[in-house]
């Protein structure tokens, strides 16, 4: 029978020490109805507590622990806020007090809360052994900030603010994007006016200078086809293939060379 009683009086301590936390989704331009929504899960701390959201837009966390938790919505389409909701037991001194206590251990006196469209709701869902404050936690914000965050209205209402974005639309052709996001393409487009602006070019030139550029055109021409002997030579164990003009040195050499010595002529009066 003492057993029993144990029993009994735990299972009341443990209902007594977590509490249900209500919301609904209010449904807008960005999302019309629950079927737009899609299936959609409201979580504290990433999946510490869970629930779905039901057809008329409402969810219930069952049996939240007294604590600060950070609320999500994971929906597939749509972009909710980041809440901070406080589970605070009533019988602790400061809320007596009506004075809520920072994370800097300073307290504060307790914020006003704008009704919101649920507040009819709150009198049947209230809680008479807890707390339940939201605020709202913009991401990158601290969990306890030092300036005091506005108290938002309880039941908790969600708003859809945006919707998610998976695919960047198509964009349309437009050849000035082709060429200021590849530099490559200017200088084929400058190759090509060369193609055509030249000749003009060198019809108006100084006869001589036409000749002479001509000239080292025609050089700059020839050197890709004796790079290309050259380089075949190599690969199959000969020297470079001799040029067609010969070497002037050379040649002066040659040409001292076949030309016969002159014997020198005896002096007359030679001694006998």
């Amino acid at each position: 029978m003492r057993g029993l009683t144990t029993l009994l009086v735990l299972l009341l301590t443990a209902v007594v020490s977590a509490v249900d936390v209500h919301g609904s989704v209010e449904f807008n331009k960005v999302c019309p109805d629950i079927k737009s929504l899609k299936p959609t899960r409201v979580t504290l701390d990433w999946g510490t507590y869970t629930a779905h959201v039901w057809r008329d837009g409402r969810f219930v966390l069952r049996d939240v622990e007294p604590g600060s938790y950070v609320l999500n919505v994971l929906a597939r389409d749509h972009v909710f806020d980041q809440l901070r909701v406080d589970v605070i037991p009533k019988e602790k001194p400061e809320e007596k007090a009506g004075t809520p206590q920072t994370a800097s251990g300073v307290t504060t006196a307790a914020p006003s809360v704008t009704p919101g469209p649920l507040a009819p709701l709150a009198a049947t869902i209230s809680d008479p052994n807890f707390h339940i404050r939201v605020y709202p936690l913009p991401l990158g914000t601290p969990h306890y900030p030092s300036h005091s965050l506005p108290q938002l209205s309880y039941p908790i209402v969600l708003k859809p603010r945006s919707v998610k974005i998976y695919v960047e639309p198509k964009k349309d052709f437009n050849p000035i994007d082709m060429f200021r996001s590849n530099p490559l393409m200017l200088v084929m487009l400058g190759s090509v006016a060369m193609m055509f602006f030249m000749p003009k070019i060198i019809a108006n030139m100084d006869p001589k200078d036409r000749e002479d550029f001509l000239a080292q055109q025609s050089r700059m021409m020839s050197m890709p086809a004796q790079l290309s002997q050259g380089l075949s030579g190599l690969s199959e164990g000969r020297g470079p293939a001799p040029s067609s003009q010969p070497n002037p040195r050379i040649a002066a050499t040659s040409s001292s060379h076949s030309q016969p010595a002159s014997s020198p002529k005896k002096r007359k009066g030679a001694k006998r």
